[in-house]
């Protein structure tokens, strides 16, 4: 299990691989490695890395089979605090982070159908709330929704948006939650579409939040796979300010990630590239080859990723 973590202000990039954590620099050169004190082969999976400089620590939650685990690491190696998050590997996890943004922490599948969200703040859980339950409207035909995906920070203080779904009638949409002071979540917006044909997937917000790209899966007369880009405004109707039609595929290409680079650039993870797509002038800029299913890192302005086991950088 490899995980990448960066940290803006330090332009320090830190790698958890092989039972250490390796620093380096933003050339990337190696300024320390430091060995854990810690048997990863406890661990099924890692699903969330974070390193405190503020704190001279880093934190891992990972699940073992059963439940849902947290780990606090000393400069050392050391483990200084562990708990159990949930002794459900089916709830999703989500945190507030200094600066009230919400961090997603465990989100076992890309679906949820029984989506019971707990959220944390300084380890400590403040609300268990079902998301499916926030979504039902009398008012609509459907009235609900069958399951959720993406679940997504704005990059906003207390905001968070997933995409909701009934594939039986044939909608799907966007909602957008915030905490208020009474610990509940209000909705902040929402999109519901039932006409355009193929299935959203992959959410991702700008920096303002003003913003949000979908991913549009197709298939052709051929049945060749292919996504569109979808622009949305949080600002706007629902309808979508721009399509950008692709010839990307996506069916044997993995999990599929989106993240904004610029508030113009958008990149698109697959499991053996990431594609650098420009939505001002709806063209592909560049497809960066990288290591098949390796680690990688992407936020605004910059991009690690690994090509032939060695760590590259792009800044933007």
């Amino acid at each position: 299990m490899t995980c990448i973590d960066y940290h803006k202000e330090s332009k320090r990039i830190y790698l958890l691989k092989d039972g250490a954590l390796s620093v380096f620099n933003i050339r990337p050169e190696l300024i320390t490695r430091i060995k854990l004190d810690f048997s990863f082969s406890l661990l099924e999976k890692i699903t969330f890395f974070k390193y405190s400089e503020k704190e001279q620590s880093f934190e891992i939650v990972g699940r073992d089979g059963k439940k849902v685990c947290y780990f606090k690491f000393d400069l050392n190696g050391k483990v200084v605090s562990e708990k159990i998050l949930s002794a459900s590997t089916k709830d999703l996890l989500l945190r507030l982070n200094d600066h009230n943004i919400i961090e997603q922490v465990y989100f076992n599948t890309q679906f949820s159908y029984q989506p019971d969200c707990i959220f944390f703040e300084n380890n400590k859980e403040f609300l268990h709330i079902n998301l499916l339950d926030l979504c039902e409207n009398e008012e609509k035909d459907w009235i609900d929704y069958e399951y959720i995906e993406s679940l997504k920070s704005t990059n906003q203080p207390y905001q968070l948006a997933f995409i909701a779904v009934h594939v039986t009638y044939g909608v799907q949409g966007v909602k957008v939650f915030q905490i208020v002071p009474s610990s509940q979540l209000e909705l902040k917006y929402e999109m519901d579409d039932l006409e355009l044909k193929g299935a959203f997937h992959h959410l991702a917000f700008n920096t303002t939040g003003e913003k949000f790209t979908l991913l549009l899966y197709e298939r052709d007369h051929n049945l060749t796979d292919y996504f569109s880009i979808c622009e949305y405004s949080v600002k706007a109707s629902g309808k979508s300010e721009r399509i950008h039609k692709t010839r990307h595929g996506y069916w044997s290409f993995g999990q599929v990630h989106t993240h904004y680079i610029t508030d113009n650039i958008l990149g698109i993870v697959r499991n053996s590239d990431i594609i650098i797509f420009d939505l001002t002038n709806s063209t592909t800029i560049e497809i960066i080859p990288r290591d098949l299913n390796s680690a990688w890192y992407i936020d605004f302005n910059i991009i690690i990723y690994q090509s032939d086991s060695k760590m590259i950088v792009l800044e933007y």
